[in-house]
């Protein structure tokens, strides 16, 4: 984000969102995000996520990997769709906690043409070093594995990197442990219908319909001696210095149905004929940047080594590698 441009009354500053041109199999893959720095400060909304590739936000669904506001302490993940899911309060197969009463996942479309309940299930890392602490941690690895079965995501500090992620070539998933959140197939959630195929977005934003909500800024950064996110923070470029990622690379493992661009028929949870052109729309992330997209490039190399399971994968492709540029303005 843009930390050197005093902003005037009224006018926007400068951001960027990237989304990856590779679509995956939302029932089939292992995303890989392997992070130095993520952006934090008051104001501040950074996100690593992924949504439909080929549907209209929100129909396909959402799933939040990295998401922090302002300064408060942890990560918190969340799981979005547009079919009706809900998962439970308790759930042992999770370190993170459910963040309050969100553990309704799907998105109501109202009349007007407006959304309600955007927050979607939520769960939160018990973990500091997945935000408030993860820079003097020296980053991080995220871990999101997509099955019909569920939505697993791990995170790990630099420091407890176990070996199974130090290799470049196969990822086992049943060696990373419990996951910091889950969300499983259940009598209330159908997972196999879910989501639909997807790629990644990382956005940066400032203020907006989250980081922006008096209550929400005033819980970690004190409280507002302006009317607004906007006012107090927006026009100021001192205030955005640590507003950035620093990303080592990013990985999508899997096999020979992970990756759907353009030339594979997409899955069931997905039925869209072959050759689908990826829609570029977004979530309703409202905020006070000025958003550049920027595309993504992917070096789709094959590879024959396909493994048969989920939870031996081998890498396909490395996407975005080298996002430091875009972000450290």
């Amino acid at each position: 984000m843009d930390d050197f441009t005093t902003v005037a009354w009224d006018g926007k500053r400068n951001s960027i969102r990237l989304e990856g041109k590779q679509i995956f199999n939302s029932t089939n893959a292992v995303l890989v995000f392997d992070v130095l720095h993520v952006p934090i400060g008051c104001s501040v909304w950074g996100a690593l996520w992924s949504k439909s590739a080929v549907s209209q936000w929100p129909e396909g669904g959402e799933v939040d990997i990295m998401e922090a506001v302002n300064k408060m302490p942890t990560n918190q993940m969340a799981l979005h769709t547009d079919t009706a899911c809900t998962v439970p309060r308790d759930n042992p197969g999770q370190t993170g906690t459910p963040n309050g009463n969100f553990l309704d996942c799907q998105i109501q479309r109202n009349a007007d043409g407006t959304y309600s309940n955007t927050a979607g299930c939520a769960v939160l890392d018990s973990n500091p070093a997945s935000y408030q602490d993860f820079a003097s941690n020296q980053g991080g690895v995220w871990v999101t594995e997509y099955s019909a079965q569920a939505i697993k995501i791990w995170f790990f500090s630099r420091p407890n990197v176990p070996d199974a992620l130090k290799s470049a070539n196969s990822l086992d998933t049943t060696t990373l442990g419990t996951p910091t959140a889950l969300f499983a197939q259940s009598a209330t959630c159908d997972m196999a219908k879910a989501l639909r195929p997807q790629h990644m977005v990382i956005t940066l934003t400032a203020c907006g319909s989250w980081a922006g909500l008096n209550d929400t800024i005033q819980a970690t950064c004190g409280p507002l001696t302006t009317k607004s996110c906007y006012e107090q923070y927006l026009h100021d470029p001192n205030n955005y210095h640590d507003a950035y990622f620093e990303i080592a690379s990013v990985k999508i493992f899997g096999d020979q149905t992970t990756l759907l661009e353009n030339s594979t028929a997409l899955v069931e949870g997905g039925n869209t004929p072959t050759g689908a052109t990826p829609s570029q729309s977004g979530s309703t992330r409202s905020s006070n940047t000025r958003t550049t997209s920027a595309t993504g490039t992917s070096t789709s190399t094959r590879n024959d080594a396909w493994a048969l399971k989920l939870a031996a994968l081998t890498p396909w492709s490395l996407v975005l590698g080298a996002l430091t540029v875009f972000f450290a303005l």
